[in-house]
């Protein structure tokens, strides 16, 4: 896994924050002001105790530093949690997988956080997020097409449809390729064909070629 690049930079412009992760800092630094004599004497001259002081930024994500301005207490302040047994951001893979639905790719998606004054996912962190979120896709449809051609096994063994004492199921098939012109006419090397259980309508194998 790439190590993604770590910037200190002082906190400024718009950023995602999810919902827990406010309620959890909100609680921590209300806690504190309330247990600190110095921060607490500072609200009530309508002062604010706290100071955010820099930034670690990492794609979508940060982590604020602030500080009391009177006893000094450091507080990390995270604006997205990780992924569950990962070190991924969670607001970073989501912002790539919303992209690849979209059909977008890192330059539009830098572009339309950069009209929003917010840090950005660099070329190498986006590639690296979007071959594991690929994966991720694979492993998932991989289990769904065991699962598919066992339901249509167990069809065809309900319905007692036997070919030579093998189970015998239908299946309907379909593949395409692009054919492109650009001054130069040529068949493209990519090509994908599917076939489908006829009974349950899905997907029990693929194939595809780059």
């Amino acid at each position: 896994m790439k190590i993604r690049e770590v910037n200190y930079t002082s906190p400024k412009g718009y950023r995602i924050i999810n919902l827990d992760c406010l309620q959890s800092h909100v609680t921590d630094i209300t806690m504190h002001v309330c247990l600190c004599p110095e921060a607490d004497a500072l609200t009530l001259e309508g002062k604010s105790p706290i100071l955010i002081d820099t930034e670690q930024s990492m794609g979508l994500a940060s982590v604020l530093i602030a500080k009391c301005k009177e006893c000094h207490k450091v507080f990390e302040l995270h604006t997205s949690p990780r992924l569950p047994g990962s070190k991924r951001y969670d607001v970073n893979v989501r912002a790539v997988w919303g992209s690849v639905e979209t059909g977008s790719g890192p330059s539009h998606m830098n572009e339309f956080l950069g009209t929003l004054n917010s840090p950005g996912l660099s070329q190498p962190t986006f590639s690296s997020i979007e071959n594991e979120i690929g994966q991720w896709w694979l492993n998932i449809l991989e289990k769904d097409m065991l699962s598919a051609g066992a339901e249509e096994r167990m069809l065809a063994i309900n319905r007692n449809d036997f070919h030579h004492e093998v189970p015998a199921i239908t299946v309907v098939t379909d593949g395409g390729w692009s054919k492109r012109t650009h001054k130069h006419s040529y068949n493209a090397m990519g090509g994908v064909a599917i076939i489908i259980g006829k009974e349950t309508k899905k997907i029990i194998t693929y194939w595809s070629t780059q």
